[in-house]
């Protein structure tokens, strides 16, 4: 979608400056534009902030400051705008003064960003306050995705219909879905119960474990595999391939929220914690 923005001649032009907060997703958005991103400059945020003296290296802070706007083409692209923090997107409007478009590309139904404030997702509760009902899901300064290409159309998955409980912008099932996977089961979709902190721990050490083929929790060896390690006469080393490996993991932030069920008399707690995926 941003690579035919971009190919309008209008904004193709005078240039696009294409930012994100992470340097892995800076690079997955400039190979999404394809031939249109040749000649764009793609930066994460950090970069981009220290060219105004807004971002410190030295103690990873974000400024706020009356230093001179930076020198920016008329279109800046941010994508994974849900993971901006107060600081960070405070910092962005300071520097991109002399824009002429900003667009902020995102799903507020993310996991918020590791620092204060969701200002994206306030930003799009502000804008699409004139939206009105129906199909397409569009008013001034706000367009809404509403076709999900992950899955095919036809198929009606139980996790993804369970997924939808925790969303604010999709269409919301009734309760009634956790009962029917309870009864029929799915394989994508596990569920645990536990009583104490210390229990929640232990089961998703363990979980972890038996997921990345570790042979128990406190198998260093199987972990640093996972992570692409290699052992030889020396001990453990990573070689160039390892990244590949690496790239398969994802660290999901904490976000204290907490929605409990009731099905024949047992609560089943839903939580998003901090989780380690590969």
């Amino acid at each position: 979608m941003l690579s035919v923005l971009c190919s309008h001649p209008d904004i193709k032009t005078d240039g696009v400056l294409l930012l994100a907060p992470t340097g892995k997703a800076t690079v997955r958005l400039l190979e999404s534009m394809g031939e249109e991103g040749k000649g764009f400059t793609a930066l994460n945020v950090a970069k981009f902030l220290v060219r105004s003296k807004r971002f410190d290296f030295s103690d990873m802070r974000y400024i706020l400051s009356d230093e001179k706007f930076a020198d920016v083409p008329d279109t800046v692209i941010i994508d994974e705008s849900s993971m901006l923090t107060e600081e960070m997107f405070g910092a962005l409007m300071q520097s991109l003064k002399r824009a002429k478009r900003i667009i902020f590309v995102g799903d507020p139904n993310q996991l918020p960003p590791i620092g204060a404030g969701r200002p994206f997702v306030d930003l799009v509760y502000m804008v699409k306050m004139n939206l009105k009902p129906g199909f397409p899901k569009v008013c001034e300064h706000y367009g809404e995705l509403t076709v999900n290409h992950r899955q095919k159309a036809d198929e009606v998955r139980m996790d993804v219909r369970l997924s939808r409980l925790f969303t604010s912008t999709e269409e919301r099932p009734g309760d009634y879905v956790i009962t029917d996977i309870l009864r029929d089961g799915n394989p994508n979709i596990e569920f645990e119960q536990w009583s104490t902190r210390e229990e929640l721990e232990e089961k998703l050490l363990s979980i972890m474990a038996r997921e990345i083929g570790m042979k128990n929790v406190e198998d260093q060896e199987g972990f640093d595999r996972a992570l692409g390690a290699e052992f030889g006469e020396y001990g453990t080393f990573f070689n160039v391939g390892a990244a590949k490996q690496a790239d398969k993991w994802q660290i999901l932030a904490p976000v204290i929220k907490c929605q409990v069920y009731m099905y024949k008399k047992f609560y089943i707690k839903m939580y998003t914690y901090s989780v380690v995926l590969i």
